[in-house]
């Protein structure tokens, strides 16, 4: 009897036992599952809210319901599909140079000249060096010594390339590929900016051989590094882009410290330490190059060094290793986020060919909450090409580069730099020009709160000379008749200064300041050698009676050497008062057109639709400062002329483009047109090719006030070595630099 109570409270108790344990398990399993559902990636959160959170009738034609996984899916396959393929390769890769003999053996590459002006390197030695030549590790110790972290981004490294010669561009390539660490090194993103060069036709059977993360892109327009660079960086898969020039090799350890800084913080953009390539041994120069300048600018608006200021430039304690804060980019070769990139506003579209962009987003970069460094442990080499690369150009039109590089800088100048654009419009010439539509620019820096241009001058760029907004004078410097001009003979940076024919273009462009100096926007003129140097250490100057003086010296003048290209200091004379007086004023007005016999175009025969010329004492055509002929009546010819084969006239007041003649000293071209001339044909005026040899081309604009934007020809026979001057800068101020192919 008592063992079967036993028994039975032994079952009792089992039972509820068992009972309490399925309890507790089930409560296990609610708690667990209302962890995950908070959880922030719950997937069955997700779910629930997917199916809960959107409106019945829009859950079937939503699309973020229907690809969100799928996408995810095909990512994860994208990446297993990286890796197997990754693992197919053993670093590092070895590729030979195939060109067929045509290529090899093209007469250009024959004569060092030829091939020189053709390419700016010598591009047959670099047809015979391996395309994976070793590089030897330039690095500091210390860069060699830091461990960067496991989880840092890849990298997009896109490389821009117009008729970019088949060696040096593959060169380039598999020095990224080799020299980049893969778990880095997402892609190369190839972009052909519309390339016309035989020779890239065998780019396709080099690509096959290499690994598929080399991708190729080809672009139907060709205008400039800008577009370029925009579709590159929307074509990019991976968080960080870096640009490369085509004509460039990365350096062992190169890419790693880009990536930590922009890891770091992503707003800072990088640029590495820059190397030369000799451009004719192609050979890289060896050993530790320490950082000792920093980016900057003139008021030409032209890319220049800065010295460095260890205490303030340099980021950290280390000198030798420490990032350096540079107030501008050179421009072809930098790092920064993608998604940076992209808030900024990627590129200005309408800064064509090159020139002006590095600035435009150096000054876009620090004054929207940005930051720049070059990288001393980060080293690249560069061929600083030796050629005019316009003039090689096939796809350029006629020349005609000048105005749009003017209009490039014009638009930086508007959008970004305030008041301090005067004197920028003053040492270029721009007032009155037209920059085109600049509203989005605007709204760009508007949107992100940018910082004013003085916040930048002031905090990021302390150390730069500042001329005066609004100077006493700002123009040429002249004898009274506007006939010879003072000009600095194209030594911007240091060297003598000369009296040449006026034509007004950069290089005798002025402006007195009102402390005394004289500046070009690049250098001021001296008066202890009668030279330009550094404004930093500028003479000061008064101007007494229509005189030039050394401030201090107040009995002697700046004098014109009779029959010579030479300015000195003289004592001042009422005997050479002539040679001592320098017309200052403001230019105004407007001058007739004259031809080097001096004759003026005066009538136009209508029955025959051509302009005679004849005495400039009677009526006659007036070329006016917007660029416009005007003959009477408010009538001016127009450019349709030339297409014609006769002259048409209409009236001035038209806003007709086709009304606008361009003038550089000595020719007279219809707008856009670079080799076809306004010209004297016997007694009647017509259309020629321009031509040095033709004196038939050449005019002259004379007026008894010499007006801004009305250039008088050169008058006298000058020594030949001074020639080239003109025709230099009519090219604008980009032109000046061309013997040096720039970043």
């Amino acid at each position: 009897m008592f063992n079967t109570a036993i028994a039975r409270r032994a079952r009792c108790l089992s039972g509820r036992s068992l009972i309490s344990t399925l309890a507790r398990v089930l409560l296990l399993v609610v708690f667990g599952l209302a962890c995950v559902y908070f959880l922030p990636s719950s997937p069955i959160r997700s779910h629930v809210h997917r199916q809960h959170l959107v409106h019945p009738q829009l859950r079937q034609n939503d699309p973020s319901t229907k690809v969100l996984e799928p996408v995810k899916n095909e990512k994860i396959a994208e990446r297993r599909k990286e890796e197997i393929e990754e693992k197919k390769w053993s670093y590092p890769i070895h590729l030979e140079l195939e060109l067929p003999d045509k290529y090899l053996n093209d007469p250009v590459l024959q004569s060092p000249a030829t091939m020189m002006r053709q390419y700016g390197f010598n591009l047959k030695n670099s047809n015979s060096l391996s395309l994976t030549r070793k590089l030897s590790d330039v690095r500091h110790p210390d860069c060699k010594k830091i461990r960067y972290p496991d989880n840092m981004p890849k990298a997009s490294v896109i490389i821009i390339y117009f008729n970019e010669p088949l060696s040096t561009l593959l060169r380039n390539i598999m020095s990224v590929l080799n020299r980049s660490p893969p778990h880095l090194l997402g892609e190369i993103v190839l972009v052909d900016d519309n390339s016309t060069l035989a020779e890239l036709s065998e780019l396709p059977k080099h690509l096959e051989k290499l690994p598929k993360k080399i991708r190729h892109v080809h672009r139907d327009v060709h205008n400039g590094i800008v577009g370029a660079r925009i579709r590159g960086s929307r074509e990019a898969r991976f968080p960080i882009i870096v640009f490369i020039d085509s004509h460039a090799e990365v350096f062992p350890g190169w890419l790693e410290p880009l990536i930590h800084r922009i890891h770091l913080d992503r707003k800072t953009v990088v640029i590495p330490h820059l190397r030369p390539i000799d451009i004719h041994s192609l050979s890289a120069y060896g050993g530790f190059s320490a950082v000792s300048s920093k980016g900057s600018f003139n008021w030409r608006m032209s890319f220049t060094h800065a010295q460095l200021n260890r205490e303030k430039d340099v980021v950290g304690d280390n000198y030798h290793i420490g990032p350096v804060r540079t107030p501008v980019m050179p421009g072809g070769i930098f790092a920064m986020s993608k998604q940076w990139f992209e808030e900024l506003g990627e590129y200005d579209p309408e800064i064509l060919y090159y020139g002006g962009e590095h600035l435009e987003l150096s000054f876009r970069v620090w004054m929207c909450g940005g930051s720049m460094e070059e990288i001393p442990c980060s080293n690249v080499g560069h061929i600083y090409r030796h050629f005019d690369r316009f003039a090689v150009d096939p796809l350029l039109k006629s020349g005609q580069i000048g105005p749009i590089l003017d209009r490039n800088d014009l638009r930086v100048a508007e959008v970004w730099m305030d008041e301090y654009k005067e004197i920028v419009f003053d040492t270029r010439g721009f007032h009155g020009k037209d920059p085109g539509d600049l509203s989005e620019r605007r709204a760009i820096r508007e949107r992100l709160n940018c910082h004013s241009f003085k916040w930048y001058l002031d905090n990021i760029h302390p150390d730069l000379w500042v001329p005066d907004i609004h100077p006493k004078y700002a123009g040429i410097i002249s004898d009274p008749l506007k006939r010879m001009c003072i000009d600095n003979m194209q030594h911007d940076r240091g060297g003598s200064v000369g009296i040449y024919g006026c034509h007004g273009l950069t290089t005798q462009r002025w402006r007195l300041m009102n402390d005394g100096i004289i500046t070009n926007g690049i250098s001021c003129l001296r008066w202890d050698a009668i030279g330009i140097q550094s404004c930093n250490q500028a003479s000061l100057w008064s101007v007494l009676d229509g005189t030039l003086r050394p401030k201090g010296y107040d009995s002697t003048c700046l004098t014109k050497e009779e029959g010579t290209t030479e300015a000195r200091l003289r004592k001042c004379s009422e005997d050479m008062k002539e040679q001592q007086t320098w017309d200052m004023t403001h230019n105004t007005g407007d001058g007739k057109l004259v031809t080097n016999e001096h004759l003026c175009i005066v009538s136009f025969d209508r029955i025959r639709s051509v302009y005679r010329l004849g005495s400039c004492s009677s009526k006659r055509v007036v070329f006016r400062s917007d660029g416009r002929l005007q003959l009477a009546a408010n009538m001016c010819i127009s450019t349709l002329s030339n297409i014609l084969q006769s002259f048409t006239q209409t009236s001035c007041q038209s806003s007709d483009v086709q009304l606008k003649w361009d003038f550089d000293g000595q020719y007279l071209r219809p707008y856009g047109l670079e080799q076809i001339c306004l010209a004297r044909i016997e007694n009647n005026v017509g259309f020629k090719e321009c031509s040095p040899s033709n004196s038939d081309v050449k005019w002259q604009i004379m007026n008894e006030k010499f007006t801004s934007g009305l250039l008088v020809y050169l008058i006298q026979v000058l020594d030949s070595r001074w020639q080239k001057s003109i025709s230099a800068c009519s090219y604008g101020e980009h032109q000046l630099n061309n013997s040096q192919d720039t970043l």
